[in-house]
Formats: C-alpha cells, structure tokens, sequence
C-alpha cells in the first residue's frame, strides 16, 4: 500500500490510526493475533477525547503520538503505548489530561 491508501483507508475507519504531518500512527493491537483482552477502542477513545476537550482548536494528532511515544513519569516511565492495554483505562486517560494539562498552561 502507498501511504496515500493507508491515509484513505484510516480515514475510512479501517485501520483505525491518526494522520499526522509527518507519519500516520497506526496502533499495533490491529494487527496481532494476540489480541488485547482489554476494549481497545474504549481505551483509545478516552485518550483521544481527553486531548481532543483539552486542546480545542489547538488539537493535533501529532501531540497524541509524541505523547504515546514518550515515557511518562505518571507511568512509571514507560510509554502509554507499550503499556496501552496493561494498565487501567483511568490511568492512562490521567496520564493523557496531565499531558494536555501541561501543554495548555
């Protein structure tokens, strides 16, 4: 697939991803056979929704994949996204909120 077929295709829903302005983040619990127990879309969904009420305007897909990306000292540094489907949705939304918290002020 060129990366234009991947964009159209996230933006159709299938894969689920975020288009950023250098990459397209694409999590990688769509694509294992191992799949997590946890209700990913849920997860990703209260992640996504805190930095979207937190940013208003000022949302951009590229500050939740820096933030996924990121060790978190709220997490133990380790990066939301190893540990996306091991922890609590509560933490990693508290994690999310502190991030945009952070960027806001």
């Amino acid at each position: 697939m060129t990366v234009d077929e991947v964009n159209q295709a996230v933006e159709q829903g299938r894969p689920a991803g975020l288009i950023g302005h250098h990459e397209t983040f694409l999590p990688l619990w769509q694509f294992s056979d191992n799949r997590p127990a946890a209700q990913p879309g849920i997860i990703v969904t209260r992640v996504l929704n805190a930095f979207v009420e937190g940013m208003s305007s000022n949302f951009s897909p590229d500050l939740v994949v820096l933030w996924a990306a990121t060790e978190q000292e709220e997490l133990g540094d380790r990066e939301p996204r190893s540990i996306m489907f091991v922890e609590e949705p509560d933490l990693l939304e508290w994690s999310a909120r502190r991030a945009v918290a952070e960027l806001t002020h």
